[in-house]
């Protein structure tokens, strides 16, 4: 996909915590452009739900679009911009250190981006 095609589509964006912008709205207000942006999630996990039946471009961390696209009928293309890495965190309270379903949940969220 070219970079004015990238452009020209409709996107979903993902922008955690109350954010106007994501991580790849920030890349393109580096170069100068924007997306037109059709949808907002907070969620990496589950934006890639709104894909199906729609014409919808996502764009998502390699190891998460693996994921999403096994046993679905969806095109995984390289984004024509270098978007950087970037940190997922976890945040608990303390007390629930120990909580073997918070060890769980980390466990398989590190599966899914590491």
């Amino acid at each position: 996909m070219s970079f004015e095609q990238f452009l020209q589509e409709q996107h979903i964006r993902i922008a955690s915590w109350g954010e106007s912008q994501g991580i790849v709205d920030q890349v393109l207000a580096n170069l100068g452009h924007t997306r037109h942006v059709a949808c907002q999630q907070t969620s990496v996990l589950v934006a890639p739900h709104l894909l199906a039946g729609s014409e919808y471009l996502l764009t998502l961390p390699t190891q998460v679009a693996k994921q999403v696209q096994q046993g679905q009928k969806l095109t995984r293309l390289p984004p024509p911009i270098t978007v950087p890495d970037y940190h997922l965190q976890l945040y608990w309270h303390p007390l629930k250190a120990s909580n073997q379903a918070n060890r769980w949940f980390v466990e398989q969220v590190k599966g899914l981006f590491l």
